[in-house]
């Protein structure tokens, strides 16, 4: 199975969402939803091709990168034989283009 790195940055992603899934719903609801995503991850990880391709990113060079979505949030990750790494974990409710294109430019330093 490959091993899962989580971004700094996707790391802040899911602490926000966790923020406002605690002060929305309440904490034992943030304990399921944070458990199926570790079990949606690890289940990316065994078979990466679960996650649909990012229209996005056609033509920029990325390859190997995806997004799969759960419970109203998108987790966009790229992997190769031996690694998955999560970059971001985005609400749906969010307009997913512009906040890629963001994350991309302040990842590049720009």
């Amino acid at each position: 199975m490959r091993k899962i790195r989580i971004s700094q940055s996707a790391r802040h992603d899911f602490l926000e969402i966790r923020s406002y899934v605690v002060q929305k719903f309440g904490a034992k609801d943030w304990n399921r939803i944070a458990e199926a995503w570790k079990k949606h991850l690890n289940s990316i990880a065994s078979n990466p091709e679960l996650g649909s391709r990012i229209e996005e990113l056609e033509g920029t060079g990325y390859i190997n990168c995806k997004k799969y979505h759960y419970k109203n949030v998108f987790v966009i990750y790229s992997f190769d034989d031996t690694a998955l790494e999560v970059h971001m974990f985005m609400p749906s409710m969010r307009d997913f283009r512009t906040h890629l294109m963001h994350r991309m430019l302040q990842a590049r330093g720009l």
